[in-house]
């Protein structure tokens, strides 16, 4: 698993399970804000720029 850290203690999680990735951008107290789950790396990657972008905002 990999961490992105963003702003005011969000980040996002990207993740390999089985033949799935997992995409999820937590708030700062560690809830899960959204989740995505590709069976694309291209597309997952994707979403993970944009839950970056989001956690990145002020």
């Amino acid at each position: 698993m990999k961490i992105y850290e963003g702003k005011h203690g969000k980040y996002v999680t990207f993740e390999k399970t089985g033949a799935y990735w997992t995409v999820r951008l937590r708030t700062g107290a560690g809830d899960t804000a959204d989740r995505i789950v590709c069976d694309d790396y291209r597309m997952a990657v994707g979403y993970r720029k944009a839950f970056l972008k989001i956690a990145r905002a002020a």
